[in-house]
């Protein structure tokens, strides 16, 4: 205390500067009002700084900031909570780019489809204790439907992100000791074609998070804010290119990048595909952890409850989450592994899916998306459902379904994806899909190809039956899914696949 006052750290003083430019410019009205703001109101010298300096570069090089831009030079999005609480009281959702910069906090307003919100919650590395998850269940039953949803946007599939970090060993040699490495890699983003692309660097555990802070702020700094739908990684490295790229980062590291070709380091091997669930033996002597299979990540209240409880009882209390919308309990006991699968049941829950239903995905769907142009996890338990009953698969196959082009449920790295569209059916205009095939990632890194297109969603499962069945009758011995397809040209296999269908209709 210094003259009875408090003395404020620099950063509490920084924050205090950004605050009260947010407050003094939410007087500008409108987000176009942003553009009138004289230099000094725009360039706070807290975190926001970097923000605003980008838009000005923008601006001054010729562009128009989009309106999302705008909204957040004009109202900074997280001093929005007294706001945000008066309209709640008042039951008033938000209008214009408030709907975007309510997404700061989570709240995904997602009319016309619902006058409600999506409530996202992020767990860092996808761990969450059972306290939380039993915490989560009675937000769920008090404020919102009496469910959740285990989402596929945890990012676990490094060369499909925007920042990725793949773990490697080296052998030693040269300038590079033996060990445990990370390779990065930067501008994943399958839902606009592309895969990571390799930063050529080598990184040591304790580089890897002043590696991607180096990244996000030459990105933060150059992204693009006057096109909305090129604001991703991958566009600036294409304007640039990689090189410039990790030049202009290296500034903002500690150290001096670790230039080591990829050739150089042994990769990982290649990851068992639906590995994420069953009972498997940690590396600590007698634990182990079930990987539990959720339908299209479905959880009722009834159920966040019961795995809580299982992973309090059983295990270290912690569950784990996965990006095929499937969970982890860790630490448990081999004794306890009965139990466990007994539990599981009683919550009609399991952990020995089939090689179907063990990483069948679906995003959210028109239920909770209003860009989504079917009912994806409704028609992903009618596909489970069919070919369970008719086809016998002694191999794991990933089966993905989004709603629109943004791909959340990563259908260009699935074994089979399922685009949503509208079909034709008369005078009518119903759900279908355009399928895929041959996706995949890490060791199976391949974009999938469309195949057919238009397909009506009540015809889907019967499509993929026929898929199946010719996959099974002409494949090499023990040959995957995957690689059956990519060894064949879409023509071969639209043959295949169609022959197989008149067999059955016959």
């Amino acid at each position: 205390m210094t003259d009875g006052g408090p003395v404020l750290t620099e950063q509490q003083k920084q924050y205090l500067e950004g605050f009260l430019a947010g407050v003094k410019n939410r007087g500008a009205g409108d987000a176009s009002a942003a553009s009138a703001l004289t230099p000094a109101e725009t360039k706070p010298s807290g975190p926001e700084a970097i923000h605003i300096e980008a838009q000005d570069r923008a601006v001054a090089a010729g562009g128009k900031l989009v309106p999302e831009e705008l909204a957040k030079r004009a109202k900074h999005p997280f001093d929005m909570w007294d706001e945000m609480r008066a309209n709640a009281a008042a039951k008033r959702f938000p209008k214009g780019t408030d709907v975007f910069l309510h997404k700061f906090h989570g709240l995904f307003y997602v009319a016309p489809n619902q006058d409600a919100f999506m409530r996202r919650v992020r767990l860092p590395g996808g761990l969450i204790a059972a306290a939380q998850l039993r915490g989560l269940g009675d937000v769920a039953e008090t404020y919102g439907g009496g469910y959740a949803h285990v989402t596929s946007r945890l990012g676990v599939l490094e060369d499909t992100n925007d920042i990725g970090f793949a773990a490697v060993a080296v052998d030693g040699g040269g300038a590079v000791p033996a060990g445990v490495y990370f390779r990065m890699l930067l501008g994943g983003i399958t839902g606009h074609g592309d895969f990571g692309r390799d930063s050529g660097v080598l990184l040591t555990p304790a580089e890897v998070v002043p590696a991607a802070a180096a990244v996000l702020r030459v990105f933060i700094a150059h992204g693009d804010r006057t096109d909305r739908k090129k604001a991703r990684l991958k566009y600036l490295l294409d304007a640039w290119g990689l090189e410039k790229f990790m030049v202009e980062a290296e500034p903002a590291l500690p150290f001096k990048w670790r230039r080591v070709p990829p050739e150089m380091c042994r990769p990982r091997g290649p990851i068992a595909k639906h590995g994420h669930v069953g009972v498997h033996p940690q590396r600590q002597a007698g634990l182990s952890y079930v990987g539990v299979a959720v339908p299209v990540g479905y959880l009722p209240v009834a159920q966040l409850r019961g795995l809580a409880d299982i992973a309090a009882r059983h295990g270290s209390g912690t569950l784990r989450l996965t990006v095929w919308q499937n969970l982890i309990v860790s630490d448990v006991p081999d004794g306890a592994l009965a139990a466990v699968e007994r539990e599981l049941g009683a919550l009609g829950l399991t952990s020995t899916p089939s090689h179907i239903r063990g990483a069948l995905v679906a995003c959210t769907g028109n239920m909770g998306c209003k860009f989504a142009l079917s009912n994806t996890k409704t028609h992903a338990l009618a596909i489970g459902d069919w070919l369970e009953a008719r086809v016998a698969l002694d191999q794991p196959l990933n089966i993905h379904l989004t709603g629109c082009p943004a791909s959340c449920a990563q259908i260009h790295v699935g074994d089979i994806g399922l685009l949503a569209t509208k079909v034709d059916r008369g005078d009518d205009e119903v759900e279908g899909y355009h399928v895929m095939v041959g996706g995949g990632a890490g060791a199976e890194r391949a974009m999938a190809r469309a195949i057919y297109h238009s397909v009506p969603a009540d015809a889907v499962p019967a499509k993929l039956e026929a898929m199946l069945r010719a996959y099974l009758a002409h494949r090499h011995d023990g040959e995957t899914f995957h690689a059956f397809v990519n060894r064949h040209a879409v023509d071969a296999l639209v043959r295949l696949f169609d022959a197989a269908a008149l067999e059955i209709a016959a």
